[in-house]
């Protein structure tokens, strides 16, 4: 009975931490996409800015 217990004990850290990696790389995954959406703006503003030997 014990180790039954242990062993739903063991099963519901795990899925907790599966829940929190998850929410985690979602979590990071659309600040990336903010931040790459942010530094393309930038880049399409700026563009005229560049030298013409930066442009290659």
């Amino acid at each position: 009975m014990d180790l039954i217990f242990v062993l739903m004990v063991a099963i519901g850290v795990f899925a907790v931490f599966v829940v929190a990696t998850a929410f985690s790389l979602k979590s990071s995954m659309e600040l990336h996409k903010r931040t790459m959406d942010a530094v393309a703006s930038h880049n399409v503003k700026h563009l005229d800015d560049l030298k013409p030997e930066d442009k290659e």
